[in-house]
């Protein structure tokens, strides 16, 4: 077995009696010289460095916190993008005729069942489907319409702009060129 012998140093040890002849009653003035404890110096030193510890420590809490916040709303951004670019090539693809009253901000079609659909962009920050909007209230989002007649072929193109509600970064372009199929 080891034995660790205690031996009579000032510095960074707890305040302690070092000498059994103390507890025997002696002079407290006596008893006094032989206790040992932190000095005032060594206190402040030892709560600067927990101080600037703690500063760091919690500076890097809060960026990675900041980052976390800042990829859940990219990622919200692409599940709306994605979303909303499939429902929208979806009906295009199968369309049997695209309307006249076609404009930048509004594309009017006829869809494969015979049903007039009108997508639009209000400026209110949503893409609606016949008045009732296809993105989530979180996002935010601005775009336009294109169509582009090639021949016999159709081509429908729509470019959009998503960023949070309320935000203004992060910001996504998304831009999707939708064929139309000829039956």
């Amino acid at each position: 077995m080891i034995k660790f012998k205690l031996y009579n140093k000032k510095g960074f040890t707890p305040l302690e009696i070092l000498k059994n002849k103390l507890l025997t009653g002696q002079d407290t003035n006596k008893r006094s010289k032989f206790l040992t404890g932190f000095t005032l110096i060594e206190l402040m030193v030892a709560m600067a460095i927990f101080v600037v510890v703690s500063i760091v420590s919690v500076s890097i809490f809060l960026t990675a916190i900041q980052n976390q916040r800042r990829d859940f709303q990219v990622q919200n951004l692409q599940d709306n993008g994605r979303y909303i670019i499939e429902v929208f090539t979806k009906e295009v693809r199968m369309l049997q005729e695209i309307k006249n009253d076609t404009t930048n901000s509004r594309l009017h079609i006829k869809n494969q069942d015979g049903d007039d659909v009108t997508y639009e962009f209000k400026g209110d920050g949503y893409l609606r489907r016949d008045n009732q909007p296809i993105n989530s209230s979180a996002v935010s989002l601005q775009g336009k319409f294109f169509v582009v007649q090639a021949g016999e072929q159709q081509r429908v193109t729509i470019v959009m702009t998503l960023s949070p509600n309320g935000m203004s970064e992060p910001q996504i372009k998304v831009q999707n060129t939708v064929t139309v199929r000829i039956y």
